[in-house]
């Protein structure tokens, strides 16, 4: 199971990058580097992220003031928040940058056009901003929560794979940077930011198809089959059949067969089906 839903959730998901995992609490929880961001911890983020907006869309460039942040966060949270996360409700995270500008990642509508790397706060600061769609929308529902999820799940994966999630993540957010100046309603922005998964996904020379199976299960784990519709399952066949077309040059040592692509595209016409086939693989 864990292979397939790999496939078909970042088929699906707003890629994303990597960072401290949950068991790093609070803000000493900087991976090296010079900058650091804030992140949400998994089950509170988007709690922690309609609170913690200003904290969550800056860079810091100092351990110092990371913590000061995180300590602002943190007064500005619910009890009941609070208590959902022990208190421990962000991470901060090095990300991958040329060099550390600190303030705000984003701070006029303008700087929305170049999406900065390795962040996720394009989709509350700039997304939800431009053309609010609220929490079940695209923006905070699923780019803001799955890219959280996997910047604080970014130990789980290879450098390789770690590598991949912070270029598809870049690759989705400047696909989606068009939609800012034209005011779609909530629907039509959807099916906008669904159109560029798979070309992002498969791009040559840097495919999900070669993933190593380890960061394919690690993808899997983090979003399971909850990504399943008519649309995702739309969207598994495409990718099933581009790796099967590419012809898996895959990088792993024990990397998914071509049955494997070709039982995954088959098995992407119904959400019985396709849970069917993921069971009997994970066995």
């Amino acid at each position: 199971m864990r292979k397939i839903a790999a496939v078909f959730s970042l088929v699906l998901a707003v890629g994303c990058s990597a960072s401290a995992g949950p068991e790093e609490a609070g803000a000493e929880a900087l991976s090296g580097g010079s900058s650091s961001i804030l992140v949400p911890v998994a089950g509170a983020e988007k709690a922690v992220a309609a609170a913690c907006g200003a904290e969550l869309d800056a860079t810091y460039c100092s351990a110092a003031s990371a913590r000061a942040a995180s300590a602002s966060c943190v007064a500005k949270l619910s009890a009941d928040t609070s208590a959902q996360c022990g208190g421990a409700c962000v991470v901060a995270y090095s990300p991958v940058r040329a060099s550390c500008h600190a303030g705000a990642t984003y701070p006029t509508r303008a700087s929305c056009d170049a999406p900065v790397a390795d962040d996720c706060s394009f989709y509350r600061a700039c997304l939800e901003a431009s053309q609010p769609c609220g929490d079940q929308g695209y923006a905070l529902d699923f780019g803001e929560r799955l890219c959280y999820a996997f910047v604080e799940e970014h130990g789980r994966f290879t450098p390789h794979g770690q590598s991949w999630l912070r270029r598809i993540r870049t690759c989705l957010q400047t696909s989606i940077v068009p939609t800012l100046h034209e005011g779609l309603a909530c629907g039509a922005l959807e099916d906008a930011a669904y159109a560029a998964h798979s070309p992002c996904y498969t791009q040559k020379g840097d495919s999900i198809c070669h993933l190593p199976i380890r960061d394919v299960a690690s993808i899997a784990r983090i979003l399971g089959t909850t990504l399943v519709s008519s649309r995702g399952l739309a969207q598994i066949r495409e990718i099933a059949a581009a790796c099967l077309f590419e012809g898996l040059g895959i990088l792993s040592a024990a990397p998914p067969s071509r049955a494997f692509f070709q039982g995954l595209a088959n098995a992407a016409e119904d959400e019985s089906t396709l849970r069917a086939f993921l069971d009997q693989t994970d066995r």
